[in-house]
């Protein structure tokens, strides 16, 4: 299996192995935008580009409210 890192959110570097340093960086802009992503996989870096979604317009809400 080719292990995956993730180097860099928006060109800001994160900790790889830091999971609350790639929420607070993530959630530093916008909910609905595009977000770069930095990965290295198989000790070859690559960018994706991803879409954000607010989560709050993804939850169903109960009827009535």
């Amino acid at each position: 299996m080719t292990e995956l890192l993730l180097t860099e959110i928006d060109h800001i570097a994160i900790a790889v192995n830091d999971l609350e340093a790639f929420y607070k960086t993530l959630w530093k802009r916008d909910a609905e935008r595009e977000v770069t992503l930095q990965i290295r996989r198989g000790g070859v870096d690559q960018t994706l580009k991803m879409q954000s979604r607010d989560r709050m317009k993804t939850l169903s809400r109960p009827r009535g409210v």
